[in-house]
């Protein structure tokens, strides 16, 4: 089982969750409270679970994790950090190696997490077209704008409300069939603000978009940006590790052309949460202009190796050492072990997206040819499988006629199904999959391929699992 998935009533009454007001517990009380913990959490690690962009970790990387935490130094500066700071400067050098940047040359930052990492990568957007916005803000500025595409992660609205540009200023930009960012609509779009008198700030590109994993055609972007003096930015959180194989990393074609680009060591890569990384191309000191401003209780330039600090960089005082664990995993596998483990996913969405087409009989309808190890499909339930639009889509194996007017009745009925087919599936605890409208359609199944030890023989009762539920759901339900 994946989890005992208790509903929350239940989960309270399972666990004293108050810690207690007198004397604290026993060693004994406390090992029955771990038991508790192991019997209820969900099991991320499971072959069959394709919840979310991450999974299970790798054992190295969880020792590194081990290490970090009991060691507890922070990361602000060398006199705390000592060797973290190299091991973070060697694995920066070796991701930005991997992006295709001039000997690997550039900057980079670990953040809490690939949000933060995009909040962070406007504000050096913001500090490169103004710099005085440090000192003045936004006061008698023109207007920025951020483009970014219509199915990219909701963290860019939040950067933008955040840095005090307003959700208003983020343009989404329409996207081709599978989810990719159009770059004709992009520069009409760039065109309209600037006929606006606003200033286009920088587009957001992203590399493996969380529902469909797309990727948005880098190299047009790039052009656009270097015509209208934007910054690139790519959201590469969930699907930059393809830099890392041979057969994929076609998908990030002009990668390399980016100024910043967000890249999540705890998502594909297998690390423990959280290991966020912003890789810069430039090396001019930006992080510090940016964000630096020189505590002298905490970054003296007259004490031992004050130039290693790298506190002024970051946003944050205090930060985690959250490379190690990240370091352990790459020291373990090599580009080679990692390459594999890339390879292996994005196979393995591709072998799921061919039983798919395979299946129209049982009700299986693939609804795009996955690009990263995203897999989006809809199972027609039995008792739906006769109605004409069911029929014609599973004939065609289209699910584009569910944007037809004629089809609304038959949507009603479809977005129904995967809520109660999820229900009964955390009720049995036999696996755990998401599903959501996305792209015109109701909702669908989203599969996200992320743990290497997941077979080809668990996909195919994946799919038996979807269909045994959801031809137990009925009309009436």
């Amino acid at each position: 089982m994946i989890t005992t998935n208790l509903a929350p009533p239940e989960m309270l009454a399972a666990i004293p969750f108050d810690p207690p007001t007198g004397t604290g517990k026993s060693y004994e009380e406390l090992g029955g409270l771990v038991d508790k913990v192991l019997l209820h959490a969900v099991r991320t690690g499971h072959p069959k679970y394709f919840n979310q962009l991450w999974s299970e970790s790798d054992p190295m990387a969880v020792l590194g994790e081990w290490l970090s935490t009991t060691l507890n130094c922070t990361m602000y500066t060398y006199e705390v950090a000592g060797m973290f700071l190299f091991i973070e400067k060697a694995v920066l050098k070796r991701m930005r190696e991997k992006v295709g940047w001039a000997d690997g040359g550039g900057d980079g930052l670990l953040c809490p997490g690939g949000s933060v990492c995009n909040l962070q990568a406007l504000s050096f957007a913001r500090h490169n077209k103004f710099p005085d916005t440090k000192e003045t803000g936004l006061f008698g500025l023109p207007r920025m704008v951020i483009f970014t595409s219509a199915e990219a992660h909701y963290s860019i609205k939040k950067g933008a409300f955040t840095c005090g540009f307003g959700t208003d200023s983020v343009i989404a930009v329409e996207c081709d069939a599978v989810g990719r960012m159009d770059p004709a609509k992009l520069e009409a779009a760039v065109e309209a603000q600037v006929a606006l008198g606003h200033v286009p700030l920088m587009v957001q590109a992203t590399a493996g978009t969380t529902v469909r994993g797309a990727y948005d055609p880098l190299n047009p972007i790039a052009d656009i940006c270097e015509k209208h003096g934007m910054w690139l930015h790519i959201d590469g959180a969930w699907g930059a590790p393809v830099l890392l194989s041979e057969k994929y990393r076609g998908l990030m074609a002009g990668a390399e052309r980016a100024d910043s680009i967000t890249w999540d060591g705890h998502k594909m890569l297998g690390t423990p949460q959280q290991c966020a990384v912003l890789l810069l191309k430039s090396s001019d000191g930006l992080p510090a202009q940016c964000n630096g401003v020189k505590a002298s209780y905490l970054f003296q330039p007259d004490k031992p190796f004050a130039e290693l600090d790298t506190g002024d960089n970051h946003i944050q005082c205090g930060r985690r050492n959250d490379v190690l664990k990240f370091w352990m995993a790459w020291q373990a596998l090599g580009d080679v072990g990692y390459a594999k483990r890339v390879d292996t996913l994005l196979d393995l969405a591709r072998y799921m997206a061919d039983q798919i087409e395979k299946r129209a009989a049982d009700g299986f309808v693939l609804t795009v040819q996955p690009a990263c190890s995203n897999v989006c499909f809809f199972h027609i339930p039995e008792f739906l499988r006769s109605d004409p639009i069911a029929v014609e889509m599973l004939k065609t194996g289209n699910p584009d006629i569910l944007k037809t007017d004629a089809a609304a009745g038959f949507v009603e009925k479809c977005k129904k199904v995967p809520p109660q087919v999820k229900m009964k599936m955390m009720e049995e605890g036999s696996m755990m999959c998401g599903f959501q409208p996305d792209h015109g359609l109701p909702n669908h199944w989203r599969f996200i391929i992320s743990n290497p030890r997941t077979t080809e023989a668990d996909l195919d009762e994946a799919l038996n699992i979807i269909a045994r539920l959801g031809d137990t759901c009925a009309p009436a339900e």
